[in-house]
């Protein structure tokens, strides 16, 4: 039944009162009677204003019925405004005159007052005998729990309140049980009976002083499987599955499974594994972490509780390792690479939580151990998976700059000529001179045939767009020795991490190189691109000032277009901001005052200067104006 409160109105219920002994005409709560020296509630709600129904008295029996809100009960029999059996203050006890249903009725006062707060309400048999506890209530009378043990019934009635001291938040009336670990597989199985929601704890050690492995409340059954360490003692405890005072049955089964390490246990056993000359993984060796034990290697992150070995003799000097088909208990793996003795690894190379990572600077010939184990700390783990030595083809032909792929010139920024590029294998130039890590830099060069042309880096895709180049020249050619690092690094005129610059100021007919490699120091990048050299259109015509367009002087500001793209900077600068793209423009005065306005300003930047020169009754252009 759901109570409602209602306020700011007041509720008056009813009561009859005869002399001190109230009949109230509302029912709310219910219980039944205690056979045993325990408390059992009627109501977390009770109104004093209403009657509570108790079922199973048993006459001859006392009983005591208390209130939170204390006031007054009156008590009867057959019916709820039936015969009397006794009224008091609360709490009020009484000894039953016969057995079957009582009604209590609680009340303020003797003169029946009401009120409407919650008030919890119980009974007690303070005559019944004191329940005697389960024999496994203690910790230290836990009931053994050998291997083989199938559906024990267990209950958690008339335990004690004692704190379980488990780590994990559920009741404190349960029961437990122990075994000794004996180094196998173990399934403690718990099915609580009619209802019964129950928790177990998992724990190892000696009583009072626990370390808990797992706290099991997913549903019923509850199932933990572990593997236990030889000769240690272990302790699992039942009880509702949260704080509070239910209790129950259940039945506990314990099963037992031989633990056969996998072969690769060690590193000294590791599987080998054959490399591939590519990224297809047509090589591979299958492993599992079930059963698998704890070999001492505990260099990396996560737990190294469960770690299977593997090898690979090195084919090259950057080899790829994968952990592909995943499955199993969970499947966050861990793994580390080593290289040296299997019996005195040292220090890992390469710690990766990622199920894939890339090795560099190995040594070919050489042979070098693979870890992998799950990332948790929680045992009896079962993961299967792949493994995979891949092998990255070889660098690309301008890994370097005397391989520099030529570039086509467009005489215009339509990049009707591209060349396409990758990133994929390249290897250190030694050409270090801008930002970012150029450990994966290609190359290419191009003619210049003007002053100014343009670098853009378009359809870039891969692992990272993130790209930057660098420019470096001029030279008479690209052949030794101008191609070397030494010379080329020493000659850098142009750094970028945008995908498109501008170089000014270049040699026609001189050679310059580009450079092109990723941001990020991580290496294994699969970038593509393609990269064009794009040349600016001629200045204007009206560059310079014997270039100058004439305007028109008229009222009505009838304009002449004009624009600064591709123009030079004519060498005068008599005002503010700064004129290395300035154009001209002349008129004839027609009176003491006139007007410049620009106006339709568009395009790169808004933001533009102009300057008056005169005057000048026949202009001399050739000068300095």
């Amino acid at each position: 039944m759901i109570k409602i409160l209602l306020f700011p109105f007041t509720i008056f219920l009813i009561s009859i009162n005869a002399n001190g002994q109230c009949t109230n005409p509302t029912s709310y709560g219910s219980a039944t009677a205690p056979s045993s020296n325990t408390s059992v509630t009627i109501s977390t709600c009770n109104f004093q204003g209403e009657y509570g129904t108790v079922t199973g008295v048993v006459a001859g029996e006392t009983y005591q019925i208390t209130n939170s809100c204390g006031g007054y009960i009156t008590v009867r029999s057959s019916t709820y405004n039936g015969t009397l059996v006794g009224s008091g203050n609360a709490p009020y006890t009484f000894t039953a005159a016969v057995s079957g249903t009582h009604y209590v009725h609680f009340n303020t006062n003797a003169a029946c007052g009401t009120a409407s707060n919650c008030c919890t309400t119980a009974i007690s048999c303070t005559s019944c005998a004191i329940p005697t506890p389960p024999a496994n209530d203690l910790c230290a009378n836990a009931t053994p729990l050998p291997c083989g043990t199938t559906n024990l019934a267990g209950t958690t009635i008339n335990s004690t309140n004692i704190t379980n001291s488990t780590g994990c938040y559920m009741s404190n009336y349960g029961v437990w049980y122990t075994f000794t670990g004996d180094g196998d597989q173990t399934t403690i199985d718990v099915s609580g009976v009619s209802g019964f929601d129950i928790e177990v704890a998992i724990e190892s050690g000696s009583c009072g002083s626990f370390t808990n492995l797992n706290c099991e409340d997913s549903g019923n059954p509850e199932s933990y499987t572990f593997n236990t360490v030889n000769g240690t003692d272990y302790y699992v405890y039942v009880a509702y599955w949260t704080t509070g005072t239910s209790t129950g049955n259940f039945t506990i089964s314990r099963t037992c499974t031989t633990v056969t390490p996998p072969p690769n246990d060690e590193p000294c056993a590791a599987t080998p594994v054959l490399t591939n000359n590519d990224f297809s993984c047509a090589n591979f060796a299958s492993g599992t972490i079930e059963f698998a034990s704890n070999s001492g290697a505990n260099n990396c992150i996560g737990t190294e509780d469960d770690d299977v070995w593997f090898s690979f003799v090195a084919t090259s000097t950057y080899h790829t390792v994968d952990l592909n088909n995943i499955s199993g208990s969970v499947t966050d793996l861990v793994h580390a690479i080593y290289n040296g003795y299997c019996g005195a690894l040292g220090a890992p190379i390469v710690c990766s939580d990622p199920n894939s990572s890339t090795i560099t600077g190995l040594t070919i010939g050489s042979t070098y151990y693979v870890q992998v184990y799950t990332y948790t700390a929680t045992t009896g783990q079962n993961t299967n998976f792949d493994i995979c030595i891949g092998t990255p083809p070889p660098p690309p032909g301008n890994d370097d700059p005397c391989g520099s792929i030529s570039l086509t010139v467009n005489p215009d920024y339509s990049c009707a000529s591209t060349t396409s590029g990758t990133v994929a294998s390249a290897t250190n130039s030694g050409v270090n001179a801008c930002g970012g890590t150029e450990d994966d830099d290609v190359w290419y060069h191009f003619v210049a045939t003007g002053p100014s042309h343009t670098v853009d880096l378009i359809n870039v895709a891969g692992s990272t767009t993130d790209l930057y180049h660098a420019v470096y020249g001029p030279f008479a050619n690209v052949n030794p020795p101008n191609c070397t690092n030494a010379t080329v690094g020493g000659s850098n005129i142009s750094c970028s991490d945008p995908n498109s610059s501008t170089l000014t100021g270049l040699v026609t007919g001189q050679t310059y190189f580009v450079q092109v490699y990723s941001w990020t120091s991580t290496t294994g990048q699969t970038s593509t691109f393609d990269i064009c050299i794009g040349t600016p259109p001629p200045p204007p015509s009206n560059d310079e000032p014997c270039g100058a367009i004439a305007l028109t002087v008229n009222s009505t500001c009838i304009g002449t277009t004009g624009s600064v793209g591709s123009a030079t900077n004519s060498g005068i600068d008599a005002c503010f901001g700064t004129p290395d793209n300035d154009v001209w423009y002349s008129f004839v005065a027609t009176n003491t005052s006139q007007t410049v306005s620009l106006f339709n300003v568009f395009g790169s930047t808004t933001d533009m200067y102009h300057a008056v020169y005169g005057s000048f009754t026949q202009p001399d252009c050739s000068v300095a104006v």
